[in-house]
């Protein structure tokens, strides 16, 4: 019974998601495509739609030149980060975080590292370093992915307001337009825009809520269980970025 009744409370993840895309549809319709395009939403156009394309174009970006490239620097970089960072992680029965030092196990804390100590078992229990591999690795990973998002998304960014100046040059009549179906047609540009928006910001919370992954407890359960939620949650460009930043 219980069982049945968390199922159907799934309706409710929803219906909340279907009213949260229906008002920035309705955003749209009233405020029109024309003028969506300058002022403060359309930096808000510009950063979602940036960091969707950020998260498309993520797993191409880290094989391409550059995202080697920057991996291997900061990879280099990591081999002087000491002990702490470039052992082998292991952990007892207890979940007590080791490192193997000359084979043997090393309790991983401030004792017996100091300051790069607590950083490395801060990493390895956030990050959940998989025994066997080390925090380096995995600070090296994550930190690769950083600066390759950060890079496509400044790239995006500057793609998109050359893209926009262009858009307010030709758009700049049509907002105060006497024709009945140049207006029709705005409106109806503006509430596919406004309704882009949306996606990409549950799009967000949905990829935040992912990487958290099982801490997000209740919260991940429902939405991955619900139709319209589960259905967002497993065709997410955005959960790759997110994921190899916070952890899976």
């Amino acid at each position: 019974m219980f069982a049945g009744l968390v199922a159907a409370s799934y309706w409710y993840v929803d219906i909340a998601i279907a009213v949260f895309l229906a008002l920035f549809l309705i955003g749209g319709i009233i405020k029109g495509f024309a003028k969506s395009t300058k002022g403060f939403f359309a930096f808000v156009v510009i950063v979602c739609a940036s960091a969707l394309l950020m998260g498309v174009t993520q797993e191409a970006a880290m094989d391409s030149a550059v995202g080697t490239g920057i991996h291997d620097k900061i990879s280099a970089a990591a081999g002087d980060w000491g002990v702490a960072f470039n052992s082998p992680v292991q952990r007892d029965a207890d979940g007590t975080i080791y490192v193997l030092v000359n084979d043997s196990p090393v309790k991983l804390d401030t004792s017996e590292f100091g300051f790069k100590g607590t950083i490395a078992k801060f990493y390895a229990e956030r990050f959940d370093v998989a025994d066997g591999d080390t925090v380096s690795g995995s600070a090296v990973a994550s930190a690769t992915s950083v600066c390759v998002s950060a890079i496509m998304f400044l790239v995006f960014v500057a793609a998109f307001l050359i893209v926009f100046l262009v858009l307010r040059l030709v758009l700049k009549p049509v907002s105060d337009s006497p024709s009945k179906t140049v207006r029709v047609v705005d409106k109806t540009l503006g509430a596919l825009l406004r309704l882009f928006i949306g996606l990409v910001v549950l799009w967000a919370i949905i990829a935040i809520v992912a990487a958290i992954g099982e801490k997000a407890g209740v919260v991940n359960e429902y939405i991955s269980g619900s139709a319209i939620g589960g259905f967002f949650y497993e065709n997410n460009p955005l959960t790759t970025v997110f994921t190899m930043i916070f952890g899976g």
